[in-house]
């Protein structure tokens, strides 16, 4: 219909000053007979060239006309506009009189131009597409044309993928619509085939040469992995120094801080100041100093917990549902529901948001999310993924965990060092841990080794010894496999003093790690023996005949067997019973104190504690009282304080019998050798021994 509409809204004015035969050829075009129409143009073309022309075009833009040829009519309707301009103004006049102006043309032309589009779509190629352009400034399609012309340069360029294609493209459509795509294509090749290399120095000179490229920051990223993949140290500072304006550089200080600091202590913190002298950020560094030697201890207010110093201050605002003490510098929190590690600063230090977590212990920590436990170090690095069912602590840089069932070992940076093979697993104690499969109890070394077969009831590690217990016997290896004691004993204790317990039908004897009886008497034998006849310090208390004594490691009687009991032996004094009642004698056995007391303990520091009638006090070596009788229980704390308790209440003293912390709440626990906290039904209290004063109490 549009192409049509050309021909049948063609309106002539018949004019007889222009002449019949152009009048004629109108009215037959209007007749839609061309053959007439085409043959008075024609002939009317040297004479009128302009209407003669136009009406040619006509002919020729016919879709109906058997002489349609868009090329001729494009020719004449050109040739018609190219005329026209050069027409005077009376010519143009007369020409108005057959719907001839510029307007006409221009519709005519623009009509015209609809075919030229088409035949470009339909070639669909690059210089289709421009020669339309150059031809048909004028189209309505020319707009279209454009984009579609930009689109196949695009396309060409997609084809080529070459850094001068894709420049070639940009610098000659810059209005494409595929401008931004192209842009982004050529920076990846120019980081593509600047960094072919896949070394450190390509990809620092793509973003030195290339700054605004998207792809810089990433290079810039992958200079800095390369720099630092073994995670040394010294690397790090390498990539300080040789890429001083990388956007890392910040990072790479932060990562030796913490590697220096993992700690978090002042002399951690002071010798970083020392051996990084450029460090930029000082500022931080001496307040990461005051902080590290600042305590911290856990206070609530509200519901919700947070940290206060010793004055009272409030060094992290409370916020959490529980906080932990601060260890190597942090501390778990409960934050929405979860745990998670803070630092000194009061900010969350990992990414990561954990069901439970342990303290940090040489820079790692056990974590765990759906009951499911794994590590993460000091950097927040997961080098244990959180998939074991179960999981120990780092003892010797091994730990040991389990899955479906087998237990096995992981060391410190992460690595499998023994494989899942066992049925149970314990922690390493020099170099030696405790293991278990379908035939018994055995003893591997940190490498793996078995030390002792697995094959026993129970295994006892001591030092260099193993004690062993098959279905009826017990006896001593040594980890060569050698029997040092042989396997005829009902039960062995732990070596003490190189004397260890060793019982056989109600009787035992004294064995030296030799696998010797080195004291020659026998002892009777009762379920207290393993702890009560150990020998401490050089000296055991034995039963003999009902009564008990003090031996020391050759069998020697310190003490006779004279005393219904007696305490830890001690050259000064040592605590002794007859009958009901406690006394003291010294290394003579000769009665200093006289038995006086219900219960007494062994002397400290000069002092000892003991019990008259139904009360505790102190005395000291004179038998002096010092605190008087009138507590339900004294207990030590330290070298100066002592923790009593009356009618369930507690409180603390010092040996002058002063009062440091009256008699009045239901808990005390030490905190440090300053600080004690303290529970009654007012709350929790924190209490400064030296300034001798509260400096927190719950705030509900």
């Amino acid at each position: 219909m549009r192409r049509l509409f050309g021909v049948i809204g063609f309106i002539i004015t018949v004019n007889l000053a222009f002449g019949a035969k152009i009048d004629k050829g109108f009215e037959a075009l209007q007749m839609f007979n061309y053959f007439e129409a085409k043959k008075i143009f024609e002939k009317s073309l040297k004479k009128k060239p302009v209407p003669a022309a136009y009406g040619l075009s006509k002919v020729y833009d016919a879709e109906k006309s058997p002489f349609f040829n868009i090329d001729s009519a494009n020719k004449f309707v050109n040739l018609c506009d190219s005329l026209f301009l050069l027409s005077s103004d009376k010519d143009r006049e007369k020409l108005k009189e057959f719907g001839i102006d510029e307007n006409s043309i221009l519709k005519e032309k623009v009509f015209i131009s609809t075919f030229f589009f088409i035949r470009a779509t339909e070639e669909n190629t690059l210089q289709s597409y421009q020669k339309f352009i150059s031809d048909h400034a004028h189209s309505s399609d020319y707009e279209e044309a454009l984009k579609l012309r930009n689109h196949a340069a695009y396309l060409i360029a997609v084809d080529s993928n070459s850094i001068d294609a894709w420049n070639y493209f940009l610098n000659q459509y810059p209005n494409s619509g595929d401008y931004n795509s192209a842009k982004k294509q050529l920076q990846i090749l120019e980081y593509q085939e600047m960094t072919l290399l896949g070394d450190a120095q390509s990809f620092k000179e793509f973003a030195e040469k290339y700054p605004n490229n998207p792809y810089a920051k990433d290079a810039q990223e992958m200079v800095y992995q390369l720099y630092i993949q073994d995670g040394k140290i010294e690397s790090y500072e390498t990539f300080i120094k040789e890429n001083p304006n990388n956007k890392n550089v910040k990072k790479a200080w932060s990562t030796i801080y913490k590697m220096r600091t993992s700690e978090f202590s002042p002399a951690q913190i002071f010798e970083f100041m020392i051996d990084f002298p450029l460090y930029p950020f000082k500022e931080d560094l001496r307040n990461d100093l005051e902080l590290s030697m600042t305590t911290f201890y856990p206070a609530k207010k509200e519901g919700l917990w947070g940290f206060i110093d010793t004055t009272g201050n409030w060094l992290i605002n409370p916020q959490y549902s529980w906080v932990s003490n601060f260890s190597e510098g942090k501390a778990s929190v409960g934050f929405m529901g979860k745990s998670v590690f803070i630092d000194k600063h009061g900010k969350l230090i990992f990414k990561h948001l954990f069901d439970d977590v342990f303290s940090f212990s040489n820079h790692l920590a056990v974590v765990s999310v759906s009951e499911q436990y794994g590590v993460i170090n000091y950097l927040g690095d997961i080098i244990i993924p959180l998939v074991y069912d179960e999981m120990g602590e780092f003892s010797e840089n091994l730990i040991y965990a389990s899955k479906d069932n087998l237990y096995g070992y992981f060391n410190s940076e992460g690595d499998s060092a023994i494989p899942f093979i066992y049925e149970t697993a314990f922690d390493f104690h020099h170099t030696k841990a405790i293991i278990k499969n379908d035939s018994g109890y055995g003893v591997i070394n940190d490498s793996g080794n078995v030390l002792v077969e697995p094959i026993y009831e129970s295994v006892l590690i001591d030092s260099s010894l193993c004690i062993a217990k098959t279905k009826e016997y017990t006896g001593v290896l040594n980890f060569s496999g050698d029997t040092i004691v042989p396997f005829t004993f009902d039960l062995i204790g732990k070596f003490s003093n190189n004397r260890a317990i060793a019982v056989k039908d109600q009787y035992f004897v004294y064995l030296n790690r030799l696998g010797e009886q080195v004291i020659k008497e026998e002892f009777g034998y009762n379920d207290f023996t393993l702890s009560y006849s150990q020998f401490n310090k050089g000296y055991a208390k034995v039963i003999v005949k009902e009564k008990v004594g003090i031996i020391d490691t050759l069998g020697n009687r310190v003490y006779p067997a004279i005393f219904t009991d007696v305490g830890s032996f001690n050259k000064e004094l040592t605590a002794v019973r007859k009958g009901n009642l406690w006394g003291y004698a010294n290394s003579d056995v000769k009665l200093v104190i006289p038995y006086t007391y219900n219960q007494a303990y062994d002397f400290h520091h000069g002092y000892a504690i003991v019990k008259k009638d139904s009360a505790f006090g102190v005395i000291n070596q004179n038998n002096e009282v010092v605190i008087p009788f009138g507590y339900d229980k004294i207990s030590v704390l330290d070298s100066v304080y002592l923790l009593v308790e009356k009618n369930g209440l507690k409180g603390v003293l010092n040996y002058q019998d002063s009062t440091i912390v009256p008699v009045y709440f239901t808990n005390i626990d030490w905190i440090d050798n300053d600080v004690i906290m303290l529970e009654n039904g007012e709350g929790v209290k924190l209490f400064s021994i030296e300034k001798r004063g509260y400096f927190y109490k719950e705030e509900y």
